[in-house]
């Protein structure tokens, strides 16, 4: 594997673990924006290893999903639309006593679990 590629890939492991430990210290946007840079960190990393090209400064998931060609299994693709959609929320928030009703702890801890599902898939994908 490439030197570049496992960089990526360690430093998703470095922003899941920074996501928990906002998630355990109820900073929940923080915590989403990081689980997303972790997912798109792995993305990178696959994107280098199959394309063997640098990696895109894009924030999109799907693009690096479809630009990868990955076949995700159903669930985590909707997922992973899901954090997409998510990560603008947290980059440009409007209402953030909006934001934290509607993604109140127990959404943000299935979406935690959620993130952790796709990243062990996208690992397997190496």
């Amino acid at each position: 594997m490439p030197q570049s590629a496992r960089e990526w890939l360690k430093q998703s492991d470095n922003d899941i673990r920074a996501a928990d430990i906002m998630f355990q210290n109820r900073q929940n946007m923080y915590a989403i924006f990081m689980a997303h840079l972790s997912i798109e960190k792995s993305l990178k990393g696959l994107y280098v290893l199959r394309l063997d090209k640098e990696a895109p400064r894009i924030h999109n998931l799907i693009l690096l999903v479809e630009t990868i060609g990955l076949d995700m299994p159903p669930d985590l693709y909707e997922f992973v639309v899901e954090i997409n959609r998510m990560s603008i929320v947290t980059r440009y928030p409007d209402d953030l006593n909006r934001m934290n009703r509607q993604y109140n702890r127990k959404v943000i801890d299935g979406m935690m679990k959620k993130c952790r599902e796709v990243l062990k898939w996208l690992k397997k994908q190496y």
